[in-house]
C-alpha cells in the first residue's frame, strides 16, 4: 500500500489552501481545500495631503499579505477670511480675500 507524506499548504488572501499526499513511488493527490481568506484591511493613511485645489491620496494596507488599495481625496477648497478695508477721502475701500490653508488672495467689493 502506499505511504503517503501529507504537506499542508495554507491559504492566502488570494489563494485556496490544501493538502498534498505524496507516495515515494510517486502517487500523489490533493484534498482538504480551504477557502481563500481575503485581504484584512487596516486603516486608511494619507499618502499625498489634498491642497486647496489638488487632490490627495489614502492608502491602507492587507495585514496578511503586502497588497495595498488607494483611493484618491478630494481638494479641500479654499478658506478664505476676509478684511473690509473702508474708503477714505482719497482711496478706494475695498474686500481682500485671504486663504488661511494656502494664502490665496483675491480683492473685490471695491467702493
Amino acid at each position: 500500500g502506499h505511504k503517503h507524506e501529507s504537506v499542508v499548504t495554507p491559504p492566502t488572501c488570494t489563494e485556496q489552501g490544501f493538502t498534498t499526499h505524496t507516495c515515494h513511488c510517486g502517487d500523489t493527490y490533493t484534498d482538504t481545500y480551504v477557502d481563500a481568506l481575503g485581504h484584512t484591511y487596516g486603516n486608511w493613511y494619507v499618502t499625498v495631503a489634498p491642497t486647496c485645489t489638488e487632490q490627495g491620496t489614502e492608502t491602507r494596507d492587507c495585514a496578511n499579505c503586502d497588497h495595498t488599495e488607494t483611493r484618491e481625496v478630494e481638494a479641500t477648497g479654499h478658506k478664505y477670511e476676509s478684511v473690509v478695508t473702508p474708503p477714505t477721502c482719497t482711496t478706494q475701500g475695498y474686500t481682500a480675500h485671504t486663504c488661511t490653508a494656502c494664502g490665496d488672495t483675491y480683492t473685490d467689493t471695491y467702493t
